[in-house]
């Protein structure tokens, strides 16, 4: 399902030695390719991005038919455009 290649699981595995041997050396955590390393749980690199855009996901599909249904009922565009022209 989530189809980590073999060079994938390489890279992390490696940034994963290096990391620990900084902190067990007192280093600092350094960043790779522009990111933080995450730790993967259940195949994800970065659950909470994960669990926040599933959040995200569902405000949408629960916001969207009042929204559609607002604009379909309440000529909604009708009125952002008079306002537009009128401002």
């Amino acid at each position: 399902m989530l189809q980590w290649s073999w060079e994938d699981n390489c890279r992390y595995d490696c940034m994963q030695r290096i990391v620990q041997q900084r902190l067990d050396r007192g280093l600092p955590v350094l960043q790779y390719h522009g990111k933080w390393p995450f730790v993967r749980v259940a195949g994800i690199q970065e659950p909470a991005s994960v669990l926040f855009s599933l959040l995200n996901l569902g405000a949408y599909v629960v916001g969207f038919p009042a929204f559609w249904a607002a604009i379909k009922n309440d000529d909604f565009f009708g009125k952002v455009a008079t306002r537009a022209s009128a401002g």
